[in-house]
């Protein structure tokens, strides 16, 4: 909805009680905006806040991937090699991502109410990286 369609005024008066609630409940919910929190709360009836550990451990994962990927593509650009244990190493990072996203779906599914039957399938296998020797 555009702001710009937003004509009314909606205004309500709360006790300093009840305005201190509310602003637990936004911190709760992870919302700063008490204008959002509380459109969001009269038209949805509720805002769902997910904060999943794993993700931040996978972002940090995914961050050394990127790193060795670019030290790796810099090495062979310079010399036309590329070291086996190098792709080793890239290999079992990528297994300890898959681990994580493995983490993250089983949390949300579980976060669902569907743990069974949730169509989220954490089942599959990172691929193998070809190695060559250096």
């Amino acid at each position: 909805m555009a702001s710009a369609t937003r004509k009314n005024n909606i205004h309500f008066m709360a006790s300093n009680e009840e305005r201190d609630m509310i602003r637990q409940r936004m911190k709760e919910a992870g919302v700063i905006n008490m204008r959002t929190y509380l459109l969001s709360m009269a038209i949805d009836g509720q805002i769902t806040h997910i904060e999943i550990k794993s993700i931040n451990e996978m972002i940090r994962l995914l961050s050394n991937v990127s790193n060795n990927i670019n030290q790796i593509a810099k090495h062979a650009n310079e010399t036309g090699n590329v070291h086996a244990a190098d792709l080793d190493e890239i290999s079992n990072q990528h297994e300890a991502i898959w681990v994580q996203i493995k983490l993250i779906l089983n949390e949300v599914s579980e976060l669902m109410g569907r743990v069974s039957g949730s169509g989220i399938s954490s089942n599959r296998k990172p691929k193998q990286c070809a190695q060559s020797e250096a």
